[in-house]
């Protein structure tokens, strides 16, 4: 590992513990508060709510933090750990949307299959993970890849949001501020990471099983 390296790698870590505090210290902040975002929050329990309801919520959100710190770095070898999803979970691009946990796992399965199709090694990196506000997480995130072909890194960066209901579960992922850094979009080694390559097999996507 280089000295530049290092200093990304405890810069980052530098990074991740004031996020971690500041989430901390406003989760402290806010138990047993009514959240003004509370009302708008998808697919609430039902019931009166109270200390109860706020304990499973903060219990999940922990988890879901912890979840997301662990599997994203890993999201191109293993399969992500799907408990802190609901089963409607929706996905989307700002183009396209998917809803359900199977449909969920099959967009995942497909990123791992195609990253080990078209590259030789894959690297996933969280940029920063904070809370700005209740009943949401997000993350700024960096994919390096170097292709099978030829040794010009591909880097694509964005940043993901996830919605929490009442529950602390993720019933929404988004992905916005998309940037193909390097090599260009046009690139086809990178039709993998791009959905809008795959015109035909989108609106099916219910119908696709890994190994298929």
């Amino acid at each position: 590992m280089t000295e530049r390296e290092r200093d990304e790698r405890n810069e980052r870590n530098e990074r991740d513990e004031r996020d971690e505090r500041s989430i901390q210290g406003g989760l402290r902040g806010r138990e047993g508060q009514p959240s003004a975002n509370s009302s708008e929050c998808s697919g609430s329990s039902s019931g009166g709510g109270g200390k109860d309801d706020d304990g499973e919520y903060y219990a999940n959100m922990g988890d879901a933090l912890r979840v997301l710190r662990e599997d994203v770095p890993q999201l191109f070898s293993k399969e992500l750990n799907m408990s802190i999803y609901r089963d409607d979970v929706v996905f989307t691009d700002g183009r396209l949307e998917f809803q359900g946990l199977k449909n969920y796992k099959i967009i995942f399965w497909s990123l791992r299959f195609h990253g080990k199709l078209f590259f030789r090694h894959t690297n996933v990196d969280i940029l920063r993970i904070w809370q700005p506000e209740d009943y949401q997480i997000k993350m700024r995130w960096k994919i390096v890849g170097i292709p099978r072909v030829g040794d010009m890194e591909g880097v694509i960066d964005g940043i993901s949001t996830y919605k929490l209901d009442r529950r602390g579960k993720i019933y929404e992922h988004s992905i916005t501020n998309v940037q193909l850094r390097d090599p260009p979009l046009e690139n086809p080694l990178l039709y993998g990471w791009n959905w809008q390559y795959f015109p035909e097999t989108q609106p099916q996507l219910g119908g696709l099983t890994p190994g298929s």
